[in-house]
């Protein structure tokens, strides 16, 4: 008897583990794996928490970003931001050209969405008024013209500073600028 049940259980917990590995596409295991290798970190980002402002600040980017609201994208950035192209290049935009960049990408395309957005590491600085985050996204772009799709993956680091009490975004490096570049040259 307890060699039948063995024998069920077995394959009891391989049809399990089959359904898992076969439900846990790679999109579902970074949140997973990023829990299970810093829980403290999951448990900053989720309570009160400066880790936890800065994780909501890029959520409203990457919100505004997706409801094309020019007022609410800009209000994540301080004035003096820089976003730099590709992460090779000396190449910075200022705030005026990061909304010039913004509202062609609205313009663009006809569909954004920002289906899996993980603040998977955030770091304050010694004095607390400093920050980076590493940030991993997937984004949807449909485009306006053709209604051909774009769909991408990313990691981005942000640095961000309190201005007035608020978590800003005063830099980021500009990955999709990169990869545009890249395919440019090979056409």
């Amino acid at each position: 008897m307890e060699l039948v049940a063995g024998f069920v259980l077995g394959i009891l917990a391989s049809v399990i583990a089959s359904f898992l590995f076969a439900w846990l596409s790679a999109s579902r295991q970074r949140p997973l794996l990023r829990k299970l290798r810093h829980p403290l970190r999951h448990w900053k980002i989720y309570h009160r928490s400066p880790e936890r402002e800065i994780a909501v600040r890029i959520r409203e980017l990457f919100s505004a970003w997706e409801k094309r609201s020019i007022n609410a994208y800009l209000t994540c950035w301080t004035d003096d931001c820089v976003r730099i192209q590709g992460s090779g290049s000396n190449v910075t935009e200022g705030k005026s050209e990061i909304e010039a960049k913004f509202r062609n990408s609205v313009a663009k395309y006809e569909i954004i969405k920002v289906p899996i957005l993980l603040v998977e590491d955030v770091a304050v600085m010694g004095d607390g008024e400093t920050a980076t985050a590493d940030v991993y996204y997937r984004f949807e772009l449909i485009r306006t013209v053709d209604r051909l799709p774009t769909i991408e993956e990313s990691r981005e680091v942000y640095s961000l500073r309190k201005v007035d009490a608020e978590w800003k975004i005063s830099a980021n490096i500009d990955h999709f600028s990169e990869i545009t570049a890249a395919q440019k040259q090979n056409v």
